[in-house]
This record gives C-alpha cells, sequence and structure tokens, in this order.
C-alpha cells in the first residue's frame, strides 16, 4: 500500500484543535503549537482533497472513494484512529 502527501497541518493557536478525516470518521485532536504531516492511500481519484474549515475543526474529505489516512507526527508514523491525539509530552 502506497500514501501521498497532502500536506503539513499545523496548529498555530493557543487551543486544541479537531481534525476530522472523512469519510472514517477518524479524529486527530491537536495541541496548541503543533503540527503533523498528512498522507493519503494512493487509490484512484482520492484526490483532490477537500477542507471544511470551522472555529478550531478541520473537516478534510477525499474526492472519492474510502481511502486510508496516515500521519507523520515526531517522527513515528501512526495510523489515525477514533481518536488520535498528540499533544506534547514534556518531562
Amino acid at each position: 500500500m502506497s500514501f501521498i502527501s497532502v500536506g503539513i497541518f499545523a496548529n498555530d493557536s493557543d487551543e486544541d484543535m479537531i481534525v476530522f478525516l472523512e469519510l472514517l470518521c477518524e479524529e486527530i485532536h491537536v495541541s496548541a503549537g503543533l503540527s503533523f504531516d498528512l498522507f493519503i492511500e494512493d487509490i484512484p481519484h482520492a484526490l483532490p482533497i477537500t477542507i471544511n474549515y470551522s472555529k478550531q475543526t478541520l473537516q478534510i474529505y477525499p474526492n472519492q472513494g474510502i481511502p486510508k489516512w496516515l500521519i507523520e507526527f515526531n517522527g513515528q508514523q501512526i495510523e489515525p484512529g477514533y481518536p488520535t491525539i498528540l499533544k506534547n509530552y514534556l518531562t
């Protein structure tokens, strides 16, 4: 299975942001100041994606089909779920 990068998503606000990956109902909760790379499964007609913005949320839709999504955060590739929490873990 191969994936295509669709972009880097950054939360430049002071509040948490939620990114909804449709049509699988996966959620990525992103703490303030963090970013992640988003990848979509390379299947026919998945691109271009559509991004709908609402206060502190993004809804990301494939063009057609129900592809798998993958994120890269802090050098790790993660299959998103319901929910996936991205936070700074400071020790």
